[in-house]
């Protein structure tokens, strides 16, 4: 008995206005496994923990996974998310105060580098950031002294004399 080759079976395709239309897929997100709930209060709570760290609407809100708009429609709605925002909002600049003097009076000391090894360091003060410090907490002498461009000049006040008409 020999074998042939097997013909391949022709079969008439239809014609497209003969075929029947597709079944309806059913809705696969309904199927999936409900998600856990996150309340509002949730979502509130988990934006308050990012941002006592932060300081930054944006990062606590993509941590929160909510948008900052959410936010500032619950600090609309809401006088008890307020008043926990504001009292979170005053630590933040509590301690950015807190590192600001500590830069412009301590400074930061950044490496030096032989051979691409560490063989020193250089310390670096910030007299912009101590002169913004002076004119936060004594603007009647300072904002003019700024605007002037005369400070540290023999003829200011920073001196004791007064300023030349």
């Amino acid at each position: 008995m020999t074998r042939t080759k097997r013909q391949p079976r022709l079969v008439p395709i239809p014609s497209r206005r003969h075929q029947r239309a597709p079944k309806p897929r059913r809705n696969p997100v309904r199927h999936l496994p409900r998600r856990r709930c996150v309340t509002r209060q949730a979502r509130q709570a988990a934006f308050l923990a990012v941002y006592r760290k932060t300081a930054s609407i944006a990062a606590a809100a993509q941590a929160a996974g909510i948008s900052p708009a959410q936010h500032y429609r619950w600090l609309a709605a809401s006088t008890a998310y307020w008043e926990a925002f504001r009292q979170l909002q005053e630590d933040a600049i509590g301690r950015l105060q807190d590192k600001v003097v500590e830069l412009a009076l301590e400074g930061w000391t950044e490496p030096v580098f032989y051979r691409l090894r560490v063989c020193g360091t250089i310390p670096h003060y910030s007299d912009g950031l101590l002169l913004f410090l002076l004119e936060a907490t004594r603007p009647e002498k300072w904002r003019q002294l700024r605007r002037q461009g005369t400070v540290g000049t023999e003829d200011s006040p920073v001196f004791g004399m007064p300023n030349r008409p």
